[in-house]
């Protein structure tokens, strides 16, 4: 084994032990740390390149990686706190991309099944779960599958916990899809986790306005044509739609959902993160959501919502 190896098993042990915020970033660390040793395993260059694309929001300078990397630990210290209750036992990370939170979740023991709809992703997951099944053993536990999840995937089980992370804005419709993991998902009394940027935030809504307008679209979102490489069916992917909080509890009520906790995050400025775990980008975290109107625009919200507990 050596020494990159050897230090991963290290910091897993490690983070495994510490609070929620601790915990993702160390997260952070272990991903960037994993990066040499994933792309030797990607032998296809436009794999790859996607894997390097993403890693660009990890590999960003000092001092904004600390910025970049406390909103993401913020983000997702309710999904953290759920996953390592006890009380759960399996998850599904929907659409979940390159399987970032996917390895995380199964490094906390859980079984997971991480989905997506791009061969690309798909195979960096699946990359990534063979990785480190070799380095921590069978107590990591990670499936990798391929399909659009608005299929209603048969291969697909029910989930104590369904987590959706920067993807709600793409799945179409978003309502049809909430309440496909009501009644074929989740377990009863299970939860979903929906995590996505807010988009009551002025400032993300002036950045995606900005970007509307030079790609010639109207300032709402647009519809994109994908074929699920499963079936070969073409559906549609949203672009651009971005919900606020309350907008996301009514949809989520809608499908028979139970809004339980709403967590704000991302109202630390850039200059206010200059070291890593930054004490005084979680004390502007901390008391601006106890402010109202200031919580209302925070830029990433975080909503868990319990499926009722009766059989479907």
């Amino acid at each position: 084994m050596d020494r990159i190896e050897a230090d991963l098993i290290r910091r897993v042990a490690e983070l495994r032990k510490m609070p929620p915020y601790q915990a993702a970033l160390a997260y952070r660390d272990l991903v960037r740390m994993e990066a040499p040793l994933i792309r030797l395993r990607l032998q296809d260059p436009v794999v790859r390149q996607k894997y390097d694309n993403y890693l660009k929001t990890y590999e960003r300078p000092i001092p904004s990686r600390y910025f970049t990397d406390h909103n993401y630990a913020q983000k997702l210290i309710p999904i953290v706190e759920l996953v390592r209750s006890g009380k759960v036992r399996s998850v599904l990370d929907a659409a979940c991309g390159n399987g970032f939170e996917a390895v995380l979740f199964a490094l906390f023991g859980v079984s997971v099944q991480a989905n997506d709809c791009t061969n690309e992703r798909y195979t960096i997951t699946q990359t990534r779960a063979e990785f480190y099944r070799e380095l921590v053993g069978d107590s990591f536990r990670l499936k990798a599958s391929l399909s659009n999840i608005m299929d209603g995937d048969t291969a697909l089980d029910r989930y104590d916990v369904v987590f959706v992370q920067e993807a709600i804005s793409h799945i179409h419709p978003a309502e049809q899809f909430l309440a496909l993991v009501s009644r074929r998902y989740l377990v009863p009394g299970g939860r979903l986790v929906v995590c996505d940027s807010n988009g009551w935030n002025p400032f993300l809504r002036a950045r995606i306005t900005r970007h509307l307008w030079a790609e010639r679209r109207t300032v709402r979102h647009y519809l994109v044509e994908f074929t699920d490489p499963r079936t070969g069916r073409p559906f549609l992917v949203a672009e651009e739609r971005l919900f606020g909080p309350p907008t996301m509890r009514r949809m989520l009520r809608a499908a028979g959902l139970v809004p339980e906790r709403t967590w704000m995050s991302g109202f630390a400025l850039p200059m206010l993160v200059r070291r890593p775990a930054s004490s005084v980008a979680r004390w502007v975290d901390r008391t601006s959501r106890t402010i109202p109107i200031v919580r209302a625009i925070g830029g990433l919200y975080t909503i868990v919502a319990r499926n009722p507990e009766f059989a479907r």
